[in-house]
């Protein structure tokens, strides 16, 4: 009688066992998959994601879309451009290629033209097929992430600021930082426009 007892409670006993483990394990399974959910949703609520290159010029941040890069070298030695516009540097063999250089600062008015290749370190190039041309920055630039919600593109300002320039693409305001967007592509079509009617 003893041993049957014991036999029937050794038979229980694992299955308690089992019954209480079972519980946490499916309530951090539940919740797991709740915050999960929480999070695809909070996700989709940003809109689409964006992976964006952010560089500084004087004390202002902009981007640019990542697959509009091809790569960040060091400067190389630039050759002036006779009768260019003040943003044209010049060109430079990158790569064994040769690109124009633009200054991003004085095309968007941030400073005057400088003479001196020493401030322009490094050269940002575009990734296009047909159109060779890298901007001088000063400083590695650093990749992020954006949603598509933390970019302004449709107030009122920005609407103008579009239609004068046509490649300030939006406001990012991410982390309580305000970043110009630019389209490097667009940026580039509108400067070859402007020189062409400068030398009509």
């Amino acid at each position: 009688m003893a041993l049957g007892s014991n036999l029937k409670g050794e038979k229980q006993n694992p299955a308690s066992k089992t019954e209480n483990l079972s519980i946490p394990l499916a309530q951090e399974e539940e919740q797991y998959v709740s915050s999960f959910l929480v999070e695809a949703t909070e996700e989709e609520d940003k809109g689409e994601r964006h992976q964006i290159v952010v560089f500084g010029i004087e004390d202002e941040e902009f981007a640019v879309d990542i697959s509009l890069v091809k790569e960040v070298v060091e400067m190389p030695p630039i050759t002036p451009i006779p009768q260019s516009p003040d943003y044209v540097l010049g060109v430079a063999n990158v790569r064994g290629n040769v690109h124009a250089i633009l200054d991003l600062g004085v095309r968007l008015g941030l400073h005057e033209p400088q003479s001196e290749q020493a401030n322009q370190p490094y050269a940002l190039v575009l990734d296009h097929e047909e159109i060779k041309v890298a901007l001088n920055i000063y400083q590695v630039p650093a990749a992020r992430q954006v949603f598509e919600s933390e970019i302004e593109r449709s107030s009122a300002a920005m609407t103008r600021s579009q239609q004068e320039q046509p490649y300030i693409e939006g406001i990012i305001n991410q982390e309580n930082r305000l970043i110009t967007l630019v389209n490097l592509i667009e940026l580039t079509k509108v400067s070859e426009m402007e020189e062409n009617e400068g030398n009509l």
